[in-house]
């Protein structure tokens, strides 16, 4: 359990980069369709739930948190993780009994309140919302005219036809796991707000001018009922004074834009995707002097204490050095130190034992 904390905090922490990245992006694309930014939310979603990630020779992370947290992981104190992993359980555990008791006590609520039409229900007070994964129902506050009921139906119908409440649920989820990062939290609260303001955009996008005053008086007069529920989709949620200012100054988007934006979502998506790759690091060719030092402390290192010569601790030195020699360039120069140091052992071995100790060195780089 321990280390599955610690590879979340390693998740929730290149996550926030991506959050904050995408929160730069939404200022910066406010002009663009809603559904763009609310469609970019995912890329953080897949950082936060991912344990498996990739690199690519496009990335906007400018750095691997992974590698770091990898390399570090021996550093971490383990009285300290183990007190960090209750505090987290504790947090989790809190979050999704608040989510559970919070949907049984609204579900009870509305048990027994029947439709009047398909799937849309009629309760006395509060504000328009969805409620229900797998059949979602639509309520809506009594005291609509027929046209307001309309809108408000239509907007949650739109809701509904794109998933946005199981999508508002998983958020929830994630959300339950990565409890102790704010940016999580933030990211939550900005995705919902993109989440009905796209969903504005479809349905003022069918709409005359004269009718979309009516949709922003209707988000005004319907803030005022607004009470905290635990629905998947409310009506009245996500920024009122902001959804009110984008309804009246709402225009149709060209294809041009929208085409434009396409392109920028999937280059952000693609940089927030990806790791940065991690360049190999660059090994320094030895020296003439230093890979004739090496022979000596090799030869040194095959006698034992006892004055007894091994040949595993010969064939496995030359064996690790040419590893090494061969992807950092230098393994001609190794097998050139072999053979102009190997002369120098003359005088003490005899022709046979020179001969099987230059091939066992030569071999064993090859190896």
């Amino acid at each position: 359990m321990r280390g599955v904390v610690i590879d979340l905090v390693e998740m929730s922490v290149t996550a926030g980069y991506v959050i904050l990245v995408l929160i730069l992006a939404r200022v910066l694309l406010k002009r663009l369709p809603r559904i763009i930014a609310y469609a970019l939310w995912a890329v953080a979603g897949f950082r936060l739930i991912s344990p498996v990630s990739f690199s690519g020779p496009f990335s906007l992370i400018p750095y691997n948190i992974r590698t770091i947290g990898a390399n570090n992981a021996l550093s971490f104190n383990q009285s300290a993780l183990t007190a960090a992993t209750s505090v987290w359980m504790a947090g989790f555990l809190l979050m999704v009994a608040y989510g559970a008791v919070s949907t049984a006590i609204l579900h009870a609520r509305l048990r027994g309140i029947p439709a009047v039409h398909d799937n849309v229900h009629i309760v006395p007070t509060g504000s328009p919302f969805v409620f229900g994964l797998f059949h979602p129902q639509i309520y809506i506050p009594s005291g609509l005219s027929p046209d307001e009921e309309g809108l408000v139906v239509r907007h949650e119908q739109t809701h509904i036809r794109r998933h946005d409440h199981l999508i508002k649920a998983g958020a929830y989820l994630i959300l339950t796991v990565h409890w102790f990062n704010p940016l999580v939290w933030a990211a939550f609260v900005l995705m919902e707000a993109d989440m009905e303001l796209s969903c504005d955009e479809r349905v003022l996008s069918g709409l005359s001018g004269s009718i979309r005053k009516d949709y922003s008086r209707l988000l005004l007069s319907l803030a005022s009922r607004r009470q905290p529920i635990p629905a998947l989709t409310a009506f009245g949620e996500g920024g009122i004074k902001t959804r009110i200012v984008h309804a009246l100054s709402f225009r149709k988007h060209s294809r041009t834009l929208i085409a434009l934006s396409l392109c920028l979502a999937v280059l952000t998506s693609a940089g927030l995707l990806a790791n940065r790759v991690e360049p190999n690091p660059v090994v320094p060719v030895p020296t003439t002097a230093e890979l004739d030092s090496f022979f000596d402390t090799a030869l040194e290192a095959a006698w034992n204490d006892n004055g007894n010569w091994q040949w595993e601790t010969w064939t496995s030195t030359w064996h690790d050095e040419g590893t090494q020699a061969e992807s950092s360039g230098y393994l001609a120069q190794l097998r050139q130190t072999i053979s102009r140091n190997m002369p120098r052992l003359t005088e003490d071995w005899d022709a046979e034992w020179y001969q099987t100790l230059y091939m066992d060195a030569v071999n064993a780089l090859s190896t």
